[in-house]
């Protein structure tokens, strides 16, 4: 086949995801793109906004929104609004409720959001669908029509969770976020048996497809971008009196947060002088910080982007002990950045330990504290961990080598030679 332009349909379901920036770079790899996604108002300061807001409780509703355009070509986005009302109403349904379950919500808007979007899908080359998006008839509609089906899976297998993350959860009486049991995740599976190709966001998710049976050749891995301007921030690794931890993005159990709190506790007991910065919603955690109180924590909610390099540029230390993710784009951020990271391996970030980052076991104290008072006593460390990482980053996981090496799965499905 030979093409000099790859026709796209890029389904984004209920939500925006990473695919709003994806096909922004796509574009500028002579990919042709069009964008299927959810509700685009007119107006971001208008009355629906702030309906929407209050009844969905997303404070920053309008900024979220706001990153759903792509200004440089809005004509080639698809709104699909129904489907997303729908999924809204079914959910607040269910919290008011209790009538049906979140997951039931959730799987039939999702599935709506994809029988809505099928008339949609015709004359392309690519369906590049987000994992739960393509149900409904969506992928089933593109297979009609003989176009190649790539899905975007962006967390790790929930046999994962089942295994490593849903019974620290059930310790603390939460309910599990991601299982196998679950109607929705079973639909999100679906989507990944029937594609041409499975697109992930780090080595580890595809290691945990592959343990619950996928074929590795059929899956490939591209890392997500940092925007440039995140890049080098962090200039001076000489520490004041205290040593500045920070930690971005959603504050909670998964995320590591009560072996934050544990290890600050130790630090408290120690009287290692510290400042814990929590950057980023940490409405799921309110139950964990008064279970865990600790001495010097400074929760300072969610900020805008810019107003985040601030903290990246002023901080010591970077702290991530995820228990599951994709790839944390926050801890990306901070490696960006040129602070020292000190992450688990299941946080998926591409850190060699010892080189760009400190690796640690994950749902371990011990480990946080050990690697916090070794980077606390070592400026020579920092230093050469900070920047290891922003050159790493700046090197290998730039917008524009995504958009590459997508292009390049593209081709590799469509079997079109370089």
């Amino acid at each position: 086949m030979n093409k000099s332009r790859i026709k796209v349909l890029i389904s984004t379901g209920n939500g925006r995801l990473h695919l709003i920036m994806s096909a922004k770079y796509l574009m500028k790899h002579n990919i042709d793109v069009h964008i299927l996604t959810g509700w685009l108002p007119r107006n971001l300061d208008g009355m629906l906004i702030k309906v929407a807001t209050f009844l969905t409780k997303h404070r920053n509703l309008a900024a979220g929104m706001k990153k759903r355009f792509m200004h440089e070509s809005r004509s080639s986005m698809i709104s699909c609004p129904i489907p997303e009302f729908l999924t809204q109403f079914l959910l607040l349904f269910s919290r008011k409720t209790k009538l049906i379950t979140k997951d039931t919500a959730v799987t039939i808007g999702w599935s709506f959001f994809g029988w809505y979007s099928s008339r949609y899908i015709n004359n392309y080359d690519i369906f590049h669908v987000r994992a739960g998006a393509g149900r409904g008839g969506a992928i089933k509609k593109a297979i009609m029509n003989n176009i190649k089906v790539v899905v975007d899976a962006s967390i790790a297998h929930p046999s994962f969770f089942d295994r490593n993350v849903n019974s620290e959860l059930q310790r603390n009486n939460q309910d599990p976020f991601i299982t196998l049991e679950s109607k929705f995740w079973k639909m999100v599976l679906e989507d990944c048996y029937s594609a041409d190709m499975i697109l992930v966001n780090s080595e580890f998710v595809k290691q945990t497809f592959v343990e619950s049976g996928f074929d590795k050749n059929k899956i490939r891995v591209v890392y997500l971008g940092v925007r440039k301007d995140f890049y080098k921030l962090k200039a001076l690794y000489e520490k004041e009196k205290v040593l500045n931890i920070l930690f971005t993005g959603s504050f909670e159990l998964r995320k590591g947060a009560e072996y934050i709190l544990k290890a600050a506790q130790k630090f408290d007991q120690e009287g290692f002088a510290y400042k814990l910065t929590i950057v980023g919603s940490s409405s799921d955690a309110e139950w964990l910080l008064k279970k865990y109180p600790v001495k010097h924590i400074d929760i300072v909610g969610h900020v805008p982007q810019d107003q985040l390099k601030s903290y990246l540029s002023s901080s010591d230390v970077y702290l991530f002990p995820s228990l599951a993710e994709g790839c944390a784009s926050s801890a990306m951020e901070a490696m960006a950045a040129g602070l020292p990271v000190i992450v688990t391996n299941e946080s998926g970030l591409p850190v060699i330990d010892g080189r760009d980052g400190l690796k640690i076991p994950s749902m371990s104290v011990h480990h946080i504290v050990e690697s916090i008072y070794r980077l606390d006593n070592d400026i020579k460390l920092r230093k050469i961990l900070g920047e290891n990482a922003a050159n790493t980053i700046a090197e290998k996981y730039s917008w524009d080598l995504y958009a590459q090496k997508v292009t390049g799965i593209y081709k590799e499905v469509l079997k079109i030679e370089e």
